[in-house]
C-alpha cells in the first residue's frame, strides 16, 4: 500500500503531455473557437431544407439540393469564392400543386449527366400514393422542361439501387399496378417484377440491398411480415 501511494497520479502524468500539445496547437479545440459560417457558405440564401447531396455539374465538388416550401428544388453549386454555395438551378412544382417528398440525384439513363428523381404527392393530394418524375441532366445542369413523369405511382418511398448490375440506378417499390414489388430499370425505363411473395410489404418499408452471394450484384433484404431474401 505504501508503494502504491508513492505512485504519481494520472493527472501528474498527463499534465506535461497536455501542456506540450497545447504549445504545438494539437488537441481538442475549445468550444469558444466554434463560430457560425452560414453567411460565408450561403450568403442571404440560407433558408430551406437540405434534401440531398451530389455533384451536379461534374466539377468534383459537392453540390447541395435544397427544398423550399416543399414546392421548389434549388441546387446550390459549390464555388471557390464566398458565398461558397450559390443557387444556380431551380425546379418548381408550384404550378403543379404538388408537394415534393424526396430528392434522389443519380444518372438514370447512363449518359454521365446527373439527373434528379423527385417523388411528390400529386395534385390535390387525393390519395396517399406518391408520383415520381425524373428531371434529366443536360450540359451539367437541369432543364425544367426536360422531364419524364413515371407512368405508375408508389405506395411508399421507392428504393434506389442497381438491380441488374449495369451501374445505372434502378427504382424499386410497390406501385399502383401490382401488389408485388416492381423494378423500373434505369436506361430504358422498363418495368419488371422484382420479387414474388404472398406477404404484404410494410408501409413504411424497411428495405436494404447488399451483395449477399458475392456475385457483384445487389441482393435485396425486404421487410414484410418477416424478413425475406
Amino acid at each position: 500500500m505504501a508503494a502504491a501511494g508513492r505512485l504519481p497520479s494520472s493527472w501528474a502524468l498527463l499534465a506535461p503531455l497536455l501542456a506540450g500539445l497545447a504549445l504545438l496547437g494539437v488537441g481538442p479545440v475549445p468550444a469558444r473557437a466554434l463560430h457560425n459560417v452560414t453567411a460565408e457558405l450561403f450568403g442571404a440564401e440560407a433558408w430551406g431544407t437540405l434534401a440531398a447531396f451530389g455533384d451536379l455539374n461534374s466539377d468534383k465538388q459537392t453540390d447541395l439540393f435544397v427544398l423550399r416550401e416543399k414546392n421548389d428544388l434549388i441546387v446550390f453549386l459549390a464555388d471557390q469564392n464566398a458565398p461558397y454555395f450559390k443557387p444556380k438551378v431551380k425546379v418548381s412544382f408550384k404550378n403543379h400543386s404538388a408537394l415534393i417528398t424526396s430528392v434522389v440525384p443519380g444518372d438514370y439513363d447512363g449518359d454521365s449527366q446527373m439527373d434528379v428523381l423527385l417523388t411528390y404527392f400529386p395534385q390535390n393530394h387525393a390519395s396517399s400514393e406518391l408520383g415520381a418524375v425524373i428531371f434529366w441532366g443536360q450540359n451539367q445542369t437541369l432543364d425544367p422542361n426536360n422531364m419524364t413523369i413515371l407512368n405508375r405511382t408508389f405506395q411508399d418511398q421507392p428504393l434506389i439501387m442497381d438491380f441488374n448490375g449495369d451501374l445505372i440506378p434502378d427504382i424499386f417499390g410497390i406501385t399502383n399496378e401490382s401488389s408485388q414489388p416492381q423494378i423500373l430499370l434505369g436506361g430504358n425505363l422498363s418495368w419488371h417484377p422484382a420479387l414474388t411473395t404472398n406477404s404484404k410489404m410494410r408501409i413504411p418499408h424497411s428495405h436494404a440491398f447488399i451483395d449477399l452471394t458475392e456475385d457483384f450484384t445487389a441482393g435485396k433484404l425486404h421487410k414484410i411480415v418477416k424478413y425475406v431474401i
